[in-house]
């Protein structure tokens, strides 16, 4: 007669052999997949030394729209923050439009010095 106790252990190994096996199966998977890649890389003269992809380069400005967006919302809350009368809210916002309107004009020299496209 077998115990409960056993019954949920061998459940419990036999859970974990699949579960491993599985791992394994994964792991082979992935293995090839980045062979694969590393061919695929090579055959398109990319250097993989590295091991790790390129990571893309965050934009050093944001888009124009953006900016005008936070800039709207910016004047918009000060907006709020004055008719609440609240003189706290309102150097905090008129601060944060200062500093809006500092990368607004950093971004339109960026622009501003930047060749016209070619049509």
């Amino acid at each position: 007669m077998t115990e409960p106790w056993t019954s949920t252990a061998l459940a419990k190994v036999e859970r974990t052999t699949q579960l491993a096996s599985e791992i394994r199966t994964i792991v082979e998977r992935t293995k090839r997949i980045i062979a694969t890649s590393r061919e695929i890389l090579s055959a398109h003269g990319v250097d993989h030394s590295s091991g790790r992809p390129p990571r893309p380069r965050p934009p050093e400005t944001m888009p124009a729209d953006a900016l005008c967006a936070a800039f709207d919302a910016l004047l918009e809350a000060a907006r709020q923050a004055e008719e609440a009368g609240d003189p706290e809210l309102f150097t905090l916002v008129e601060r944060a439009l200062l500093q809006a309107g500092e990368r607004i004009e950093r971004a339109a020299s960026t622009l501003a010095g930047r060749n016209p496209p070619l049509q």
